[in-house]
């Protein structure tokens, strides 16, 4: 008879899961407006195992997921990528991060001139 603990071993977690996860990561981040600096500060890992979360390489364990809960002000049900993604307190939708989109630049740059007046 095998342990029990070795058919735990043997659960997968599915790609498609895991990189939608990840992205809801991303765009948590993002709309909190933290640097992975600050949040692997508080979680107490390195910035790769951050990367490999939000790019969905590998999933979070529960305690990672509170860290991230108190620290974006979010409700642990709100990382679930199977339930709509919206600000907790507004509860409005959020759009979701693109990482392959260009960056926006800023503003263009006002003119020179002031515009013509009209009559």
């Amino acid at each position: 008879m095998r342990p029990w603990h070795f058919f735990t071993y043997q659960m997968r977690i599915p790609e498609e899961w895991l990189k939608r996860n990840g992205l809801r990561l991303l765009t948590i981040r993002k709309y909190r407006g933290k640097k992975q600096e600050e949040v692997c500060a508080v979680l107490g890992v390195c910035q790769t195992t951050l990367s490999r979360f939000e790019n969905g390489q590998s999933s979070p364990n529960t305690y990672h997921l509170f860290c991230l809960s108190r620290l974006y002000h979010w409700p642990i049900a709100g990382f679930d990528p199977e339930l709509p993604l919206q600000d907790p307190v507004l509860l409005v939708n959020i759009p979701t991060f693109d990482p392959d989109a260009p960056e926006e630049e800023g503003p263009e740059p006002l003119p020179d001139e002031p515009p013509p007046e009209e009559e």
